[in-house]
């Protein structure tokens, strides 16, 4: 998320203690080391605070030495057992967290490995100075008795689809070119990044007048795509007002399905790298493959996919 500063997240962070209820524990309050999960259907991202400013109150030199060997284990290996991975290149640097300064690591591997995270998180007693986790996710629900039996640890959860609409109001409030499409993505001399407006509702090359651009940078209402291993579709008419107006099966658990029929590939990770070699051509219909040129009648260009997968049966091969 380039340029968003530290002040931008720390205010963020103030407002959402404000608006918390009074029966909710503020997240200052908090022991260390400081966690955050989304269990998703697919995927389980872990995002873990390091603090790098040298200021523990530990009670007790057991509870140094077990915050170090977190600190240890989670920030200097890149895998975890088969599947889990940190992502160096998301991770935030120099950030403030309630007067705490540090750095944000994001932490992803399956979901049906929880069982073997759990069993990893009681073996490196990881547990032994916070018995709370905020999570978020259709798995913090559905994980909540395992971690509390298994680990004697709570999960405080938070409703993923509020989550998501916390995060697009951060993100539209401190930086208005996060949201961006790349026009002409498949000619790579028209091909260019072109960010959306969020207070004008247009582009940036159509977009200069900014007299009317609300405070938190958002106009309302507007459409959440949201793309996990199924899709919900959300309408949004102000920061506290939200419903979910329709939705799809066909998701990233989709995706990574086919891909392992179709291609034999075993994970997400292997299923992304496939397709980024792979040639969607040789297995779909294009317009110029019905029509023999560009459908200029209703504005179609002859590059436009007409159907999907129509050539499988006649290739012997799908990349």
């Amino acid at each position: 998320m380039a340029g968003i500063s530290n002040d931008d997240i720390q205010n963020f962070l103030s407002n959402l203690e404000r608006r918390a209820s009074s029966s909710v524990t503020p997240f200052s309050e908090f022991p260390m080391p400081w966690f955050g999960l989304d269990i998703g259907g697919t995927l389980t991202k872990l995002v873990y605070f390091e603090p790098t400013d040298d200021k523990g109150n530990f009670e007790t030199e057991e509870e140094l030495l077990s915050d170090r060997m977190i600190q240890r284990y989670l920030t200097t290996n890149k895998a975890y057992g088969d599947s889990g991975v940190r992502d160096e290149h998301l991770e935030l640097q120099n950030v403030t967290i309630n007067n705490r300064i540090g750095t944000i690591h994001f932490i992803r591997f399956p979901t049906n490995q929880m069982p073997t995270f759990i069993t990893l998180v009681k073996e490196k007693e990881f547990t032994l100075m916070s018995s709370t986790v905020c999570a978020t996710g259709g798995g913090a629900i559905k994980y909540a008795k395992d971690a509390e039996s298994e680990l004697n640890m709570q999960l405080l959860k938070s409703d993923e689809l509020e989550s998501l609409i916390k995060g697009i109001e951060l993100i539209a409030s401190v930086n208005n070119e996060e949201c961006y499409y790349y026009d002409y993505p498949l000619d790579n001399e028209r091909c260019r990044k072109v960010s959306w407006k969020w207070s004008k509702g247009c582009c940036s090359s159509e977009c200069t007048d900014h007299s009317q651009a609300t405070d938190d940078g958002l106009q309302y209402p507007y459409i959440v795509v949201n793309i996990g291993s199924g899709v919900s579709v959300m309408a949004v008419y102000g920061q506290h007002d939200f419903k979910r107006i329709s939705g799809s099966s066909i998701g990233g658990g989709f995706f990574q399905g086919l891909c392992c029929l179709l291609c034999g590939c075993d994970s997400f990770e292997e299923a992304v790298m496939l397709a980024s070699h792979g040639n969607n051509r040789n297995i779909d219909k294009l317009v110029k493959d019905i029509y023999g040129r560009a459908y200029d009648n209703v504005g179609l260009p002859e590059d436009t996919v007409a159907a999907r997968y129509v050539s499988v049966h006649t290739r012997m091969y799908c990349v």
